[in-house]
């Protein structure tokens, strides 16, 4: 993990989801981060998920840091609930 995303755990704003830890942090352009064990679901399903992470983040953010982390319960999940949770997170932020 890198040090700016140590940072924006540490020092940034939190939010949970019954999928997802949000933790965030006000920056000069949106930049996005995902940190998902590999332990309990497999590379299919977490990269799916990033996938559908990164074109939300795409369209939405604007000048927040944030790094996404998932819970351990994320193994069926489905595009519209990820889409339901990051709504709410939004906002939460905005």
């Amino acid at each position: 993990m890198n040090r700016r995303a140590v940072d924006i755990i540490r020092n940034g704003k939190r939010f949970e989801t019954e999928h997802f830890i949000f933790c965030w942090k006000y920056g000069d352009f949106p930049r996005a981060g995902f940190l998902m064990s590999g332990r309990y679901v497999n590379s299919v399903t977490r990269n799916r998920v990033k996938r559908i992470f990164r074109i939300l983040v795409k369209n939405s953010l604007k000048k927040i840091d944030v790094v996404i982390r998932a819970k351990l319960n994320f193994e069926g999940i489905t595009k519209e609930e990820i889409e339901r949770e990051w709504e709410i997170f939004m906002r939460q932020v905005y």
